[in-house]
């Protein structure tokens, strides 16, 4: 059996939104996307692009809603994480990191899990999987972590 991670199909929004760094003010980019398994919706998330900012290496910071996408479901029965994605050598790194005080959060993507809960949640290696099926999956996302160039 594969795993979750190679079953799952990216589909990627073709919007960018662009935002101000609240670090050093450079402007950055946001893109959007769905994920799915089959035909069954898993995960939205939304990835924050950083490249050439002065405090920082290339990075991207994924936020990942994962739960019931049926259009009944209630925002309740989602659960919301994010991650911090770096190149490292080969690889990328990722970690769990709590989302910025007084940040604007939309209810419909769900109950927000700090850092912490989402490392110990039942739910961590759903997200982890999710995340590098989008790391690999996204174009977009790739070329801000430097391998795409890789994957070809």
């Amino acid at each position: 059996m594969r795993p979750m991670s190679q079953r799952l199909k990216i589909e990627a929004d073709a919007s960018r939104r662009s935002f101000q760094c609240a670090v050093c003010g450079s402007e950055s980019s946001r893109v959007f996307g769905y994920v799915s398994e089959g035909d069954s919706p898993v995960a939205v998330y939304h990835a924050d692009l950083y490249v050439n900012h002065a405090h920082s290496q290339a990075a991207v910071v994924l936020t990942i809603s994962i739960g019931d996408w049926r259009e009944e479901a209630v925002p309740t029965t989602r659960h919301r994480a994010r991650l911090e994605v770096k190149p490292e050598g080969n690889e990328v790194v990722m970690s769990f990191v709590d989302f910025a005080r007084g940040e604007k959060l939309e209810a419909e993507l769900g109950t927000t899990l700090t850092g912490q809960e989402a490392r110990q949640s039942s739910e961590r290696d759903t997200y982890l999987q999710v995340a590098d099926a989008v790391v690999y999956g996204d174009d977009r996302v790739g070329r801000t972590l430097g391998i795409s160039d890789r994957l070809s």
